[in-house]
């Protein structure tokens, strides 16, 4: 697989590529590269990339020196064959960045009670019918490229999903769609409800009398 040079990469970028950024979130956040979408290596890498991202759709790698090579075989050994290469972070000196908020379950649980965003779940539906936070609406992480045009530009948007990761990769797609005002909320699903936030739940029937 070839290692690109900033200034491939940069010609790259700015063709119809798609740029996949593997690094995690705790390094990715603070240098969000513009247009593209975060997917963290992870246990559930694999399933979300072949989720997202199209067979026919070329794609450039974007890691660090300890989970480029992984999500490369990852990705080939899955059958994957458009990468047209893969660059490492901390070697784009000259690429611009910005910031994807994120932020802990504590802090989403202050910010629930006292400001005003919309909520999205990414969750798939049967996860959300089962159990989801008050005024969550749900679009699964396969709709959000699409759904994401739908939305204002200046809308404060929370995402939440069943791990952080997934919910990090949301709020990628939509801040590459122009929703520079979203935050990713990074924790498993459960810690809300242990949080107590308000939760809506499907009502348990009542057994017939006797």
């Amino acid at each position: 697989m070839q290692k690109l040079t900033e200034a491939e990469f940069t010609e790259l970028k700015n063709t119809n590529v798609l740029l996949l950024d593997v690094r995690p979130i705790e390094e990715a956040t603070e240098n969000i590269i513009a247009n593209a979408l975060n997917i963290p290596f992870g246990e559930s890498f694999l399933e979300t990339f072949q989720t997202l991202v199209n067979n026919e759709r070329a794609v450039v790698l974007i890691g660090n020196s300890n989970n480029a090579a992984k999500a490369i075989r990852a990705i080939s050994g899955s059958g994957f064959s458009n990468l047209k290469g893969y660059v490492l972070a901390n070697e784009l000196t000259q690429t611009p960045t910005s910031v994807l908020i994120t932020l802990e379950a504590d802090e989403f649980a202050m910010d629930f009670n006292y400001d005003d965003f919309y909520l999205i779940d990414v969750r798939n539906a049967d996860e959300f019918n089962a159990a989801h936070i008050e005024f969550a609406e749900n679009i699964s992480l396969d709709d959000m490229e699409t759904m994401s045009q739908d939305f204002k530009e200046d809308m404060r948007i929370y995402v939440v999903g069943a791990t952080a990761e997934q919910a990090f990769t949301a709020a990628s797609i939509l801040k590459r769609n122009g929703m520079e005002l979203t935050r990713a909320v990074v924790a498993n699903f459960e810690e809300f409800e242990q949080l107590g936030l308000p939760m809506i739940k499907p009502k348990k029937d009542k057994q017939a009398k006797a």
